[in-house]
């Protein structure tokens, strides 16, 4: 039939799909090649090594050599008398070197984990002397004939040899009298690399030579300096001016010219580093945040409205074109400025400009004279106005600019950055005015805006806080008390009272949620209510007028009783009856079922 016919044709087709499989058969495995787990502790110590390396920072610093040190075998204690595998630290401080030479970034780092390591155990500071002059010695004997990739690298690497080795001298592993023999091996005058290297090396080392005893002094110091002089083409150490004879040598190139000049420029500079080569080196992630917050509170500081972009019709040249007319026309003098056109277009189609006759322009005096000078020499003494008429106008006076304060949201990302600042910088007085700047009170509590930019500082700054360290809270404690009272010279306040209830809504509100993250959240916000309370007069009322959530759901009772502890810790602060009021209003049945005494639940601190 039909179907047994479709059957059998389905049932060969699978037939056939399975010849092709039988074809196949498992792989064979090769043992000789296949990986296999090795025991060799030389190189799990290598690899364990490298891994450490590339997680070294400045935070980690002791951590890291811990564990270092574990991975070699070697305990702190009775290192001296330790035994080490010789062959283990070579590999372990020859990574070490190549990571300084390839990561010059870094060269400053792995130099000071390299003098801690120097410190333990003289085998470590014997090894990395004699690796460094290993590589030192390559760059003497460098070889022509190189491809232009590969010198671009080993260019790289010598520069980042150059720091590392400059720092280990800085860290007091390296000798002066070494550092010295280094830098007249580099001076070789018509080696472009090599005084490139020496630049880099005595960028690096500078300082530290010029103060170090004995080696100001130094003939071969002195020579070398003599040397360089000569080739940037600046004044000779004793001042005297470089002719341009040949007397002297000269810089092989002008790269290399300009490159002695900036030594010589940073020479004379005391070794002030440029911003340029501050930002060349490693950081600490809190010198990075400090740097974020100081440049953010620097825009924050040039914040207001955006200068208007001048169109190219709307030049100054325009500008001030258009002004002059203005005060002709204005002054009924138009006469004054004779046209200068009229005359036969060219071939080209430009109007010839015709010369304005001798004497035809003449400067235009007002006859209200605007300066003390101007009206001495009118006489009276400056007091009286020239009589007659005048169909002339009095200048005007130049109108205020009105400052625009930002938005209440604006408010609120700038109180984070300008608290952030602070908690890096400490300085009281230049957030208390960043703060000033943001609010503009100058003790009219009825200015809605006012009241409402400085809530968004009160909220912001507690939304911000209430996740972080009790450090932060008592910071940001005495930024608001020299906020909330006057300053100085100043008779008000840089905020208004009347923004901390309606500032003190959002934090209450989202309370609970943000103690699921931060469980001292609610710890940290009674200290800032209690502390408002006692020292700038908020009121406790103002529970009353919470979130709904807060309300219903936060707990109020538990919070308030929080606060009221915090509060009592002052001198001279007491529970009151009205405190006793809030609390019972704010308390669900079962709490006020469970203690009917109020106060004394209050007051029971256990």
């Amino acid at each position: 039939t039909t179907s047994h016919w479709k059957e059998q044709k389905r049932e060969n087709a699978i037939e056939a799909d399975m010849k092709v499989l039988w074809d196949y058969k498992p792989l064979e495995i090769n043992h000789e090649k296949r990986w296999k787990k090795t025991d060799d502790k030389e190189t799990e110590a290598q690899r364990r090594a490298v891994g450490l390396l590339n997680k070294l920072s400045w935070t980690n610093l002791d951590r890291m050599l811990a564990s270092f040190l574990e991975i070699l075998g070697i305990t702190p204690a009775g290192t001296e008398a330790a035994s080490v595998d010789k062959q283990l630290v070579h590999d372990v401080m020859s990574m070490i070197v190549d990571k300084a030479m390839n990561e010059a970034h870094f060269a400053e780092l792995y130099a000071k984990f390299s003098s801690k390591l120097a410190k333990v155990h003289k085998t470590f500071k014997k090894t990395l002397l004699s690796l460094s002059q290993t590589q030192f010695d390559k760059i003497e004997a460098n070889e022509d004939n190189v491809p232009e990739e590969e010198a671009r690298l080993i260019k790289k690497k010598y520069i980042g040899l150059m720091q590392f080795i400059g720092q280990l001298y800085k860290f007091d592993v390296i000798k002066g009298n070494i550092m010295i023999s280094c830098l007249e091996k580099l001076f070789v005058k018509a080696d472009e690399e090599k005084l490139e290297c020496f630049a880099k090396l005595m960028t690096t080392v500078g300082d530290k030579l010029d103060h170090e005893e004995g080696v100001e002094d130094h003939d071969h110091m002195v020579h070398v300096w003599q040397d360089t002089y000569s080739m940037a083409g600046r004044k000779s150490l004793n001042g005297e001016e470089k002719s341009d004879s040949n007397e002297g040598p000269k810089a092989p190139s002008n790269r290399i010219k300009f490159l002695l000049q900036d030594l010589i420029d940073l020479r004379e500079c005391g070794w002030q580093l440029s911003q340029r080569q501050k930002d060349e080196q490693a950081k600490t992630i809190e010198q990075i945040h400090k740097e974020v917050a100081m440049e953010e509170a620097a825009a924050n500081r040039r914040g207001g409205p955006p200068k208007a972009k001048m169109t190219r019709s709307q030049s100054a040249g325009n500008n001030m074109n258009n002004q002059r007319q203005g005060s002709f026309s204005s002054s009924g003098t138009d006469s004054l400025m004779p046209p200068l056109t009229g005359g036969s277009k060219d071939t080209d189609g430009f109007e010839q400009v015709r010369a304005p006759k001798k004497g035809s322009l003449r400067r235009v005096q007002s006859d209200v004279a605007t300066t003390s000078l101007q009206r001495a020499m009118q006489g009276g003494g400056g007091k009286s106005l020239p009589k007659g008429p005048t169909n002339k106008l009095p200048p005007k006076a130049p109108s205020a600019i009105a400052f625009e304060f930002p938005e209440p949201e604006e408010c609120k990302q700038k109180m984070k950055s300008i608290l952030k600042e602070y908690f890096v910088g400490g300085d009281t007085a230049d957030a208390v005015l960043s703060v000033d700047e943001l609010v503009g009170y100058t003790g009219d509590a009825q200015d809605d805006a006012v009241v409402k930019r400085g809530a968004a500082v009160v909220e912001a700054g507690a939304l911000l806080v209430l996740e972080l360290k009790e450090s932060e809270v008592k910071a940001y404690l005495n930024v608001m008390k020299n906020c909330l009272a006057p300053q100085g010279t100043r008779t008000t306040a840089v905020l208004p009272v009347e923004s901390l209830p309606l500032g003190l809504r959002e934090p209450l509100e989202f309370l609970r949620d943000v103690e699921i993250d931060a469980p001292l959240a609610g710890k940290f916000l009674a200290q800032i209510i209690a502390d408002w309370m006692a020292n700038a007069g908020l009121s406790f009322l103002l529970f009353l007028q919470a979130p709904d959530y807060f309300k219903s759901d936060g707990r109020p009772a538990d919070f308030l009783k929080q606060v009221l502890t915090c509060y009592t810790e002052n001198d001279g602060c007491t529970i009151t009856d009205e405190h006793v009021d809030v609390v019972s209003k704010l308390m669900t049945k079962e709490e006020r079922t469970e203690n009917n005494d109020v106060r004394k639940w209050l007051e029971d601190k256990s």
